[in-house]
């Protein structure tokens, strides 16, 4: 039997028929980065590169290899789309290779670091082999975590600058080094815009906060230039970095004619791997904040302006001994996310699921922002829309990304769960959330109480959703912890503020 990623199974049943089946396991490796990973990923890269794209992740696949090597008895093959996974499907053979028969000290993180080594040497020299392999270690760690404290990216910036300089000419025209080289001065190009762009958006909320109360206008004006101003420095100090990608990603089309845009050369459609057109996407809540400014302009009377702005300035705002969790941002603004990374199996679930990664549970990207290929008369099947791709401006960077267990469709019963450690006692608290759906049907239990159960009252999955938390649930004090399940469906959530029951929603 072979088992591709796509279909969810509780690999440890597999031991209950073992002179039934053999099982065989195909990993499919291109990364989605809706998918498959074992930690979260940064925001900026998950806005701006989804599929296809150039993806070295040695510790995080070695992870997954491993976890279905024990159950795939009949060996494993592995599916990718393209040379960007060039580095994932060592790791795989690696993993399944294993250790050399009688050496007692082998552990498969020295296999697949060996391996690498040893890749690194025939693809890029004795001279290079060791600060090549490190550097595919850092591209990995990249990824992980918020990127503006992400000390890694400017670590493997320096790294491959330093191969960049001390290679022989030869090299140049090596497309996976070139890959790598792109990896490494996108990466940084992120972050500085980042840096910059996020900076502006505090800056603008200080600016409405400060001055909103007096005169609105002038606030949103004071803003509005504040983000054009943080527009302005990001550009220019990120300028160098993407003349650097255009130059590799020539090279890599004329190397390999790897694409790396629709309109300059001809890619597929704006998520497989063509990311120089979605590097340029804004990384703050600017599209959000200007719309917002637009509309709350146009309000005749200057009280509901106010009320508008106000609505902004404390949206994440959870009130006194409150919590706010931005959920598609795990690690940085969701910190009471239970990620099932570190918690025990699940009931469900079984040990592992055959989902790209053993969790089910993940921290995606929306999909809603990507160009794909238009669907309308026959005529226009295959046609690439060369229109260049946006975030929406109608909601903000927080409901753009989400925890959700919709695409898989055979363990709905999971929940998403968050936890609250060391609460006051005898506490009632208000829960509000975003990203439900009008057809959604949810248990909401707190402390394994259920407190709610059925259709939720929205229209939009921007709505927030609220309901109480009785007293008598944290009465001897301690920790809360709730649990969202949709017995019957997806679930995929936003945000959740936890209040105190006396600072209801202002929204």
């Amino acid at each position: 039997m072979v088992l591709e990623c796509r279909y969810h199974w509780k690999l440890s049943e597999t031991q209950r028929h073992p002179t039934t089946f053999r099982f065989a396991s195909i990993r499919t490796l291109h990364t989605a980065l809706a998918t498959s990973f074992l930690c979260p990923i940064g925001i900026p890269f998950q806005w701006t590169e989804y599929r296809e794209t150039i993806n070295p992740r040695p510790t995080q696949e070695l992870t997954i290899a491993a976890s279905q090597k024990a159950y795939a008895d009949a060996g494993v093959g592995s599916y990718n789309e393209g040379a960007h996974d060039d580095v994932n499907k060592h790791v795989w053979a690696a993993v399944f290779w294993g250790c050399d028969d009688g050496d007692t000290n082998c552990t498969m993180q020295n296999v697949v670091h060996q391996w690498l080594t040893e890749y690194s040497r025939l693809h890029f020299g004795s001279d290079l082999q060791d600060t090549m392999t490190a550097g595919i270690y850092g591209l990995e760690q990249n990824w992980i975590g918020p990127i503006l404290e992400n000390p890694s990216i400017n670590t493997t910036y320096a790294l491959f600058k330093s191969v960049e300089q001390a290679m022989p000419v030869r090299l140049r025209w090596q497309w996976r080094l070139q890959q790598l080289l792109y990896r490494a001065n996108f990466d940084k190009f992120l972050q500085v815009r980042a840096t910059e762009q996020l900076r502006g958006e505090q800056q603008a909320l200080e600016t409405l906060r400060i001055n909103t109360a007096t005169d609105p206008i002038q606030a949103m004006n004071g803003a509005a230039a504040v983000l054009d101003s943080a527009d302005a420095r990001s550009e220019a100090l990120s300028a160098h970095l993407w003349t650097e990608m255009r130059v590799w990603a020539e090279a890599l089309f004329q190397s390999i004619h790897e694409q790396f845009s629709v309109p300059i050369y001809g890619g597929e459609y704006t998520r497989r791997g063509n990311t120089l057109d979605t590097a340029k996407l804004p990384l703050s809540n600017a599209p959000f904040l200007r719309r917002r400014f637009a509309e709350i302009h146009d309000m005749q009377n200057k009280s509901a302006q106010i009320a508008a702005l106000t609505v902004i300035v404390n949206w994440a705002d959870p009130g006194p001994q409150g919590f706010y969790d931005d959920l598609g941002e795990v690690g940085a603004r969701a910190v009471h996310y239970v990620h099932r990374g570190t918690a025990p199996p699940h009931p469900q679930t079984g040990d592992q699921s055959l989902w790209p990664s053993p969790l089910v549970e993940v921290v995606s990207a929306s999909d809603q922002y990507y160009q794909l290929p238009p669907s309308g008369s026959i005529g226009d099947v295959g046609k690439k829309s060369l229109d260049p791709p946006a975030l929406p401006s109608d909601r903000p960077r927080s409901q753009l990304t989400y925890v959700d267990t919709q695409r898989c469709p055979m363990t709905y019963p999971l929940p998403i769960q968050l936890k609250y450690p060391a609460l006051p006692a005898n506490e009632a608290y208000t829960v509000s959330v975003t990203g439900l759906s009008s057809t959604t049907s949810i248990v909401l239990s707190a402390n394994d109480i259920a407190i709610w159960n059925g259709p939720v009252n929205v229209t939009k999955d921007t709505d927030v959703w609220s309901f109480g938390i009785p007293g008598h649930i944290t009465a001897s004090g301690g920790d809360l912890e709730l649990s969202f399940t949709a017995p019957t469906s997806g679930l995929r959530l936003y945000e959740v503020w936890l209040r105190m029951d006396d600072s209801l929603d202002h929204r």
